[in-house]
C-alpha cells in the first residue's frame, strides 16, 4: 500500500513540507502531524501541498486542521497552504459554523475558496 504523504525539509532546514497525496485517511494524517510535530524547534515554516489529494476522510481533515492551529500557536510558525479548488472543498468546513459571531456559508460559485485557510 502506497503511503498518502511525504515530508520533506528544506536544505536551510527552517522549512518543511508535508505532501499529500492519493486517498488520506485519519492514519497517515495522524502519522503525517507527528512527524511535522516532532521536526526540531528551528524549522519554522511548514507547507501543506495538497493539489493532488483526490479524498479526504472527515478525521483526516480535523487532524489536519489541527496541525495548522498546533504548528501557528506552538512554534508561532508560518503556514502556507497549496491546494487545488478540489482539494480546498475537502478541507473546508462541512457545516456552516461561526467565527467571531459572524456565521460561515458554504459558496457555491467558488469566489471565496481562498478564504477558507484564514479559518483554520
Amino acid at each position: 500500500m502506497e503511503r498518502a504523504f511525504d515530508l520533506t525539509v528544506a536544505r536551510t532546514a527552517r522549512r518543511a513540507t508535508l505532501v499529500l497525496h492519493g486517498t488520506v485517511r485519519q492514519d497517515d494524517a495522524t502519522s503525517a502531524v507527528r512527524l511535522c510535530l516532532a521536526l526540531p524547534a528551528h524549522v519554522r515554516a511548514i507547507e501543506l501541498d495538497a493539489r493532488d489529494v483526490r479524498d479526504l476522510s472527515d478525521d483526516a481533515r480535523s487532524v489536519l486542521v489541527a496541525l495548522v492551529r498546533a504548528w501557528r500557536r506552538g512554534r508561532r510558525g508560518q503556514v502556507s497552504i497549496r491546494a487545488s479548488t478540489a482539494t480546498v472543498l475537502l478541507l473546508g468546513e462541512r457545516e456552516p459554523v461561526a467565527h467571531d459571531g459572524v456565521a460561515l456559508t458554504p459558496c457555491d460559485n467558488g469566489d471565496h475558496l481562498a478564504l477558507t485557510a484564514t479559518f483554520l
